[in-house]
């Protein structure tokens, strides 16, 4: 659990692509275990349904906190819609070919949408 606020909390919203500055807390969990322990699912299981508790005090995300099988809305969430949206015109601009998406990934504005969420080609 990290404290935010203070210098986070100084610098405006949008103001850089760190999104969610208003938080007070940051919560991450991490959970790691050796290839044929059988730890992965019940722990897996047991943190979404802390996740699904704190639903109604969760205030957004940080996207260096985001797994590899997040849906798609919550990077948007980690950044705020404006923000987003602006970090997909610099995507669309400098990788329009999406090269660069091994990480959470923001689609070039060029992609087609599906549902509330853009749907890279990789």
């Amino acid at each position: 659990m990290f404290h935010l606020k203070g210098a986070v909390s100084r610098v405006a919203e949008g103001g850089t692509a760190f999104g969610n500055r208003q938080a007070s807390h940051a919560i991450t969990l991490d959970a790691v275990w050796r290839p044929g322990e059988d730890f992965g699912d019940r722990d897996t299981a047991w943190t979404r349904g802390f996740f699904s508790a704190l639903t109604r005090f969760r205030e957004g995300v940080y996207v260096n906190f985001l797994g590899g099988d997040e849906d798609p809305d919550r990077v948007r969430e980690a950044y705020g819609d404006s923000v987003y949206d602006r970090l997909v015109d610099v995507k669309t601009t400098y990788d329009p070919d999406n090269v660069f998406h091994h990480n959470q990934n923001i689609c070039p504005g060029t992609t087609r949408v599906s549902g509330t969420f853009r749907v890279c080609p990789h």
